[in-house]
């Protein structure tokens, strides 16, 4: 239940479908999401599908990686639905948890692009509650300025141009 060091020359997704192919099972779909690697993995004992999770780090040809399987409750929740459609049903209480933050996640996600499809150059948006830059106070009401593929917000009371981290997941609403 350690993490596992090795050398590859071969993509993230090719490294792991590599390594978890074999004897003990195969890989049905995967996708990588950032650092994590996410798979229905079919074992050839049972036949069972279930959820594989990775979590690794690259540093060049050195990757470093963990995995889990669902039933450990993994702290990721990205998994793609259409490999989430592929795995067995199962009583497995954690299993099911972690499932459906996936799909908690999804939904989410789907729920926060189709709002902020809607940003236009020149909108006003409003963040509840309102944010906090530290030693420039707080502000809730930002002005929308897109730059090249980029969003960035215009404090509405000092004009001042910031970055919003993680602004999709935040709760706004467009005025």
């Amino acid at each position: 239940m350690g993490t596992t060091i090795t050398k590859t020359a071969l993509s993230n997704k090719e490294f792991f479908e590599r390594e978890f192919n074999g004897e003990a099972g195969r890989v049905i779909d995967s996708s990588v999401t950032g650092n994590v690697y996410y798979a229905a993995y079919q074992s050839s004992k049972t036949g069972e599908v279930y959820g594989l999770v990775v979590s690794f780090s690259r540093k060049g040809n050195v990757i470093s990686y963990k995995d889990m399987e669902e039933t450990m409750m993994p702290y990721y929740f990205d998994c793609p639905i259409r490999i989430l459609n592929k795995l067995s049903p199962t009583e497995n209480t954690y299993a099911n948890q972690w499932r459906q933050s996936c799909l908690d996640r999804a939904q989410q996600k789907s729920s926060a692009n189709a709002k902020a499809s809607r940003l236009q150059q020149g909108s006003t948006v409003q963040f509840t509650p309102a944010l906090s830059f530290g030693p420039y106070g707080t502000e809730d009401t930002f002005l929308v300025e897109k730059i090249g593929s980029k969003i960035r917000f215009r404090m509405k009371k000092t004009g001042t141009l910031c970055r919003i981290t993680n602004w999709k997941n935040r709760d706004f609403q467009i005025l």
